[in-house]
C-alpha cells in the first residue's frame, strides 16, 4: 500500500497546520496504521471524504486510505490555505481543483476526475 506514496522527512509542520510534531513532518501527513504509520505527501492528497467516524483520503495514486479519524480532526491536520471544507462530508485540496460546475447545484471537479458537491453555505466561502 505504501509503495504508491513517496516518503519525505523533516521536522516542521506544514504552514497553516497544527504544530503537533508527532503527527507531521514537513509536507507529509502521518496516518497511524495497524503496522506503524503511513506517510502521505500532502501535495498528493486530492480530497478527503467523511464516512461516519472514518475519513477516506483520496490521493493521486492508489486506492483511498480509510482512516479511523473524523473528517474535522483530519482536516485540522492539513494546511488551512490549501484544504477547504466544501461540504459536510468533503474537504478538497484547492491545488487539485480542475473545474467548477454551477449547473444543477455547485460541484468541484478534481484533477483525478472526482466530482465533489459544494453546499450552498460553503459555496459563499469559496
Amino acid at each position: 500500500m505504501l509503495s504508491d506514496h513517496e516518503v519525505t522527512s523533516g521536522t516542521s509542520a506544514p504552514e497553516g497546520a497544527s504544530e503537533d510534531r508527532s503527527e507531521h513532518w514537513a509536507g507529509v501527513l502521518t496516518i497511524p496504521t495497524a503496522h506503524g504509520k503511513a506517510l502521505i505527501p500532502i501535495d498528493r492528497i486530492v480530497r478527503l471524504r467523511a464516512d461516519g467516524s472514518y475519513t477516506s483520503i483520496h490521493t493521486l495514486v492508489g486506492k483511498p486510505l480509510l482512516v479511523s479519524r473524523k473528517l474535522g480532526k483530519q482536516h485540522s491536520q492539513l494546511p488551512t490555505h490549501q484544504f477547504v471544507r466544501c461540504h459536510d462530508s468533503h474537504v478538497v485540496n484547492l491545488r487539485m481543483l480542475s473545474e467548477v460546475v454551477e449547473r444543477g447545484g455547485h460541484q468541484l471537479v478534481m484533477v483525478n476526475g472526482d466530482v465533489v458537491p459544494v453546499s450552498r453555505r460553503n459555496w459563499k466561502e469559496l
